[in-house]
This record gives C-alpha cells, structure tokens and sequence, in this order.
C-alpha cells in the first residue's frame, strides 16, 4: 500500500500565476515539487477546478469543515524522497481564507486524504507511514471565489533528515509504543570510521526501556509479534549479551537503554559516541564466526522492551545496508 509525504521545492511566486489550462491550473497539469523548506505559491488567475479527491459528491474529509470546494485552486505534485512522517503548512498573507487539500498519488485520480480551511483550524496537515517514492498532489487556493494572491507551503519531515546515502529505511510500525511515537533508525550513517563503516542511531523510543540490534539478508518478512511487526527473515542474527558471550566477542553485543528523549544510549561500550551501536565486521550467527563482505546488502532491525500498558515488545523500522 503507498504510503504518504510531504515536501518543499522553491517556486517562484510567478510559476503559479499563469493562468487556465497552463501548468498548476488543473488536477490533471500540477506544477512538480519536491525537497524540504518555505515555498512560494500563487493563486491568481487560477480558475476553479471543483476537484475534491472523492470522484463524485464533495468530499467530507477535504472539504471539511466547511462544504464548500476550494475556490481558484492551484496544483503542485510532491515525490518522497524518503520515507518517513511528514507535516505541511499553507498560509498567506494576502488571501483572507487560505485553503489547502492533500491527496494521495499524483494526478486527478488522486484520493483526499486531509483538507482543513486555515480561518478556523490549525494551518498544519500531519501525514504519517510515507514510503520513497510515493507522490502526494497539494491543492492550494481559498474558501471565497475571486480571493486571490500569493502564499507559502512549508513542508517539514518529521522523523528527522532522510536517511544517507547507502541506507534504505523500511518497515514502518503499524503500532506506537507506549510513549506514542515509533523507534526509528532513520538516523543512521555510514563511512565512519566503524569496523564496518556502519553505525546505527536509534531515536523516538520509549524512555528507559532497552533495546538490541537484529541482522538479516532478507527484510521480507511481516511478522506480526508482540505489539509490532518482525520485518528480518531467515537467517536472522541477535547483537545482543548471550550472542556475546558464546562468541567470544563484546563487539556483537549491541544492548542500549534509550534516554529520556528516545535516543539509545549503549550500555555495552560497542559504540564510540556512546549512543547506537557501531556495527562490526563479525556477525552474530551460531557456529563459526562469519564477517560481512563488501558488495553484500544486510538489513538491522531493533528489538525493544515496552510498558503498553502491561509489560511487552515492539520493533524499530529496518535499515537496509549495501556494504
């Protein structure tokens, strides 16, 4: 199932303002935009398309809370970059009634996903579980007919900056912990300096709860366990105390309690900054002790301890990692 996102892209204030049938003007002709920031948008001129996202009757959800449809709307189509939660603002200092829809995949088939008319409600749409790639059509415009002007889109990730380049974010949770969020490894980098050049942040966790690293060829799986979704398939390896031990090796012990903020902090010494884990050649399978190879791709996944409410487990998304 495609997932949702937001985005920014610089457009000039002019790149809006041309007109019928001209690019931005229909649901079926958006202007594309792309990136994080404070964009300029312009409604002038734009006629009014009465498209809702619901292919028939106006639509609660992006018309609401008021039933009327988006006067001299303007369009603009948004790729993800990355995966990840995302929250947008549309405001203007000229149009009285600003409005704005969002509508998931691109073009006129497009289905309304949230609409609020900023006069009354807070300005911000929050859109979570987007996967890279995924498109959202951003409909822009006003409540009154012939209330016209300039405005910004601001588009902001939420759950951090995407992810380097080298590290593909999957698996998104279905369930948040008990502190309301989902742990993430989203912060996650490579190229430095670790055995294996990787090394994992985990953020967005539940406070004082522990957690340890999973490995895997194969993030296929879906799992449902405890209160999230196991993504690591077979083989699947533990960098936790007892794989340890029986190796022979403390690098693949990767056990961390997170702080008050959600981050992991390591309690094990296998990561030089002191938070998240720097993962080592040797993997943590039973038998002989194996390495990663350069040119192989492995996925990690956390495993975490949670109180929601009674005493039981969630999972991180999963970083997929081509060394």
């Amino acid at each position: 199932m495609k997932h949702i996102v937001l985005a920014a892209l610089v457009l000039s204030t002019s790149a809006l303002a041309q007109g019928p049938g001209l690019p931005g003007d229909t649901c079926s002709n958006p202007l594309p935009v792309a990136g994080e920031g404070t964009f300029l948008w312009d409604n002038t001129g734009m006629t009014t398309s009465g498209f809702d996202g619901s292919n028939g009757a106006p639509d609660p959800i992006c018309w609401s809370p008021l039933t009327t449809q988006i006067e001299n709307d303007a369009f603009l189509v948004w790729t993800a970059p990355c995966g990840g939660s995302y929250s947008f603002l549309v405001s203007s200092p000229t149009i009285t009634n600003p409005k704005r829809s969002v509508h998931l995949l691109g073009g006129c088939n497009a289905n309304c996903v949230a609409g609020i008319d900023d006069t009354f409600f807070s300005p911000y749409i929050y859109v979570a579980n987007v996967a890279t790639g995924d498109e959202i059509l951003i409909q822009v415009g006003s409540t009154n007919l012939g209330d016209t002007g300039d405005g910004f889109l601001i588009v902001a990730r939420n759950s951090g900056p995407c992810p380097p380049s080298g590290v593909i974010i999957s698996c998104p949770q279905p369930n948040p912990h008990s502190g309301g969020l989902n742990a993430t490894l989203v912060n996650s980098v490579t190229g430095v300096g670790t055995p294996s050049g990787l090394h994992l942040e985990v953020t967005d966790g539940p406070a004082g709860e522990f957690a340890f690293c999973l490995i895997s060829t194969d993030d296929s799986n879906a799992v449902a366990l405890f209160d999230g979704v196991l993504c690591l398939g077979s083989p699947q390896g533990r960098y936790n105390p007892s794989i340890a031990a029986n190796q022979g090796l403390p690098a693949l012990n990767s056990l961390g309690q997170f702080s008050n903020t959600g981050v992991l902090l390591n309690i094990s010494g296998t990561s030089v900054s002191g938070t998240g884990f720097d993962v080592p050649t040797e993997l943590p399978f039973a038998g002989p002790i194996q390495s990663i190879q350069p040119g192989e791709t492995w996925h990690f996944q956390y495993w975490h301890r949670d109180q929601n409410p009674v005493s039981t487990a969630n999972f991180s998304d999963v970083a997929g990692v081509t060394f």
